[in-house]
C-alpha cells in the first residue's frame, strides 16, 4: 500500500480524537466539568480545528474531523496526497495541545 503511513496515522488520530472528544476542556484554573458549569468538549472546537487545517492545507472540506480522518485512512480524501502527512502532523500537534491542557487541570 503506497500511502500506508498517512492511512495508519489517520486511524491512530481518529482514535485519539474520539478519546479526547469525550473529555471536558479545562477553562481557567480548572475543568468545566464541575456542577453548574456548561460542559465544553473538544468537539465544541471542531469547526475551528477544521478551519485551521483548511487554512494551512488545501482541500479540507470535510464535515467533521472524524470524516476527514476516515477519508484519509481509506485513501478517499480530497486532500492532496502530498499534503496528507503535513496535515496529520498539524492535527496531531493540535490534539497534543488539548491533551496537555486537560492534564494540567
Amino acid at each position: 500500500m503506497k500511502n500506508a503511513a498517512p492511512s495508519i496515522l489517520a486511524v491512530r488520530l481518529l482514535g485519539r480524537w474520539t478519546e479526547l472528544a469525550r473529555r471536558h476542556v479545562p477553562i481557567g484554573a480548572g475543568c468545566v466539568c464541575g456542577p453548574g458549569l456548561a460542559g465544553v468538549q473538544l468537539a465544541d472546537f471542531e469547526a475551528q480545528v477544521l478551519e485551521y487545517l483548511g487554512s494551512r492545507h488545501g482541500g479540507v472540506s470535510a464535515s467533521s474531523v472524524a470524516a476527514l480522518l476516515s477519508d484519509i485512512a481509506k485513501g478517499e480524501s480530497a486532500v492532496p496526497v502530498g499534503e496528507r502527512e503535513p496535515l496529520l502532523a498539524d492535527l496531531a500537534r493540535t490534539l497534543d495541545s488539548f491533551d496537555e491542557l486537560h492534564r494540567r487541570a
